[in-house]
């Protein structure tokens, strides 16, 4: 994957949506690069359009990049947009169930292991029942039978861990994503700690919520961390 698709790479994976040509957020007629998409997920807690979501699980389903590492960042995505919004978590199930393909299908799955709510079980026996793929019934048995943990709760010891997390901020903008990617910084896997400061370092000039999350975190420290936090802010990614 090079830096002109979704992800941008440096040494290990780790997420950095790049800007693309839809920084206003209004996309009402779909996508139409990963650039595009990339730029509505990144901002998307500054623009919300539960409305476009069925139309990106489809963009997303369909891509080069639907089956690669980015699969379950982008799954997290449209679980933290979709697990406080019951209308448009009916609405996506709905219109992917009528004639969604069977890779939207797995997209959304997953979404709903993720959320395991009271309607995101009952949409998973539904599917269960009346899908008719049987890789997909196994599936959906299965994420009633073992849903995901919380994102949260996860222990923060991969970078795809990371990614998943820095998702579940550009849904929503809430800092316990970011919380538990700062705590990353303390891992004793250099390729964690390492992929968490880069990551943190690069959403801090774009978000300004990061940045002053950042701020607050390094007020708060001392010695070594108090110095790998300076540094953060001081950093000035490509």
């Amino acid at each position: 994957m090079t830096a002109g698709t979704f992800f941008k790479i440096k040494s290990i994976t780790v997420l950095l949506l790049l800007a693309g040509v839809c920084s206003s957020g209004h996309c009402a007629d779909g996508f139409h690069s990963l650039d595009e998409f990339g730029e509505w997920i990144t901002f998307y807690y500054l623009h919300p359009q539960p409305d476009q979501v069925p139309h990106a699980v489809r963009y997303f389903s369909d891509s080069a990049l639907y089956g690669t590492s980015s699969t379950m960042p982008v799954v997290a995505f449209f679980a933290s947009v979709l697990e406080k919004d019951e209308t448009a978590l009916k609405r996506v199930y709905q219109e992917i169930s009528a004639d969604g393909s069977d890779n939207s299908r797995m997209v959304l799955l997953n979404a709903l292991k993720l959320i395991n709510s009271e309607a995101s079980r009952a949409m998973l026996g539904d599917a269960k029942d009346k899908w008719q793929s049987p890789r997909l019934q196994t599936v959906a048995d299965g994420g009633l039978q073992h849903p995901f943990k919380p994102l949260l709760t996860v222990d923060v010891d991969s970078p795809m861990i990371l990614d998943m997390l820095w998702s579940a901020f550009f849904a929503t903008g809430d800092e316990k994503p970011v919380l538990r990617i700062l705590s990353a910084l303390d891992s004793p896997d250099p390729v964690v700690s390492g992929a968490a400061q880069w990551s943190l370092a690069s959403n801090a000039q774009r978000h300004p919520i990061v940045r002053q999350i950042c701020q607050k975190a390094s007020s708060e420290s001392a010695g070594e961390r108090k110095a790998v936090l300076e540094d953060i802010l001081k950093s000035k990614q490509p």
